[in-house]
């Protein structure tokens, strides 16, 4: 995480010294240029000016914030709190997108999380500093009061996409409120999802029989099935990668309608699609590039010889005389699908439309 540190008096900047240390090669300190020229004149440039870690700001701060708040994923304060509400007010915009933003006093003592607690890590951030300075991480987020999973965080660090997003406040509301949230997740998920989510009890997927007698839930999974209304979101974790065959030339349309059609035979979301992956002669090929970069995922190739080396690993694979006639492969799909998981389980063996083959390996590891 890249940080600021912002000060505007000489206790202040001690302490931001400090900070810089712990985050060494990570932070930058701003301050006035007038304080800046006074303790250079008087106590000589500080190994950190040498280095290029200290920065003055000839504008008022308020202005100087507007860049800093676009330049830094963390913003440190060593002032009023008053003074920095009043500064970033015309930047806020949502806590997926904002800084983590913490303020604390000039001495250290009291390390507040201001802004984006969970998400951009001010949390972690006031608890870091709390503990190097020897002071009191200030922390108000109602799931940390309480001692319960951030859910948020979780799903973050994990990589799952949250979908619908605008009803997970409503799912993290029900928890903080003492209401029954339940949580389905599909191996190997679940294992892992136990241990993070403490306070929580986390049912193997097969028990999932519906909202009744649940007042908000998480459906932990890459299957497609009927989400309840309200408080009830899906996490789907990013496991699942399309192997892709082609023919030369063959546009981004068609190669997008037989994707839809592979994930709609296997009954899984696109919202899970991990990668793309092909033979390594046709990663090149226009309409795939453009399919991986619409649907923001990377495009994985293999050589030749590592899609053969599947073929003879693995029985029962779908085979083509015209692959192998023309390309020397029995197929590409499917070896391709199951290298880009690493192995997984097919769960969509190859399907033929209009030039393109797919086929749909789900990884199983973590």
């Amino acid at each position: 995480m890249k940080l600021a540190i912002i000060t505007l008096t000489k206790q202040g900047l001690k302490t931001a010294r400090r900070i810089a240390f712990l985050y060494k090669g990570k932070a930058h300190i701003y301050t006035p240029l007038a304080l800046l020229e006074e303790v250079s004149s008087r106590d000589g440039s500080s190994k950190l000016e040498e280095e290029g870690v200290i920065f003055p700001f000839k504008r008022p701060l308020k202005y100087s914030c507007g860049q800093l708040w676009k330049s830094y994923q963390g913003l440190i304060f060593i002032m009023a709190t008053g003074i920095v509400v009043r500064c970033l007010a015309p930047y806020l915009q949502d806590k997926k997108k904002d800084p983590a933003v913490v303020v604390l006093d000039e001495k250290g003592e009291y390390i507040i999380s201001l802004l984006s607690g969970h998400l951009g890590g001010a949390n972690r951030l006031a608890r870091e500093i709390a503990h190097f300075l020897g002071g009191k991480a200030v922390i108000t987020t109602s799931s940390d009061i309480q001692g319960l999973p951030a859910l948020d965080v979780v799903a973050q660090e994990l990589g799952f996409k949250v979908i619908p997003g605008e009803r997970f406040t409503q799912v993290m509301g029900a928890l903080v409120n003492g209401k029954k949230v339940g949580v389905w997740a599909e191996e190997p998920w679940q294992e892992r999802l136990e241990r993070e989510l403490k306070g929580l009890k986390v049912e193997p997927w097969f028990k999932y029989r519906g909202p009744e007698g649940w007042e908000a839930g998480i459906l932990v999974t890459s299957r497609r099935c009927k989400l309840p209304p309200g408080p009830w979101v899906f996490w789907r974790p990013q496991e699942l990668v399309a192997g892709v065959g082609c023919r030369k030339g063959i546009d981004y349309k068609s190669i997008l309608k037989a994707l839809g059609v592979a994930f709609k035979t296997a009954g899984r979301s696109l919202l899970s699609l991990k990668a793309l992956a092909t033979w390594e002669f046709k990663a090149k090929e226009e309409g795939l590039v453009i399919v991986a970069q619409r649907l923001n995922v990377p495009l994985l190739s293999f050589s030749k010889e590592e899609l053969l080396k599947v073929w003879e690993e693995t029985p029962g694979l779908s085979y083509s005389s015209l692959a192998q006639e023309r390309l020397g492969l029995s197929g590409v799909c499917e070896p391709a699908a199951l290298l880009g998981s690493r192995k997984g389980e097919l769960i969509c063996k190859k399907i033929a439309l209009n030039g393109v083959t797919v086929a749909l390996a789900r990884a199983t590891y973590l």
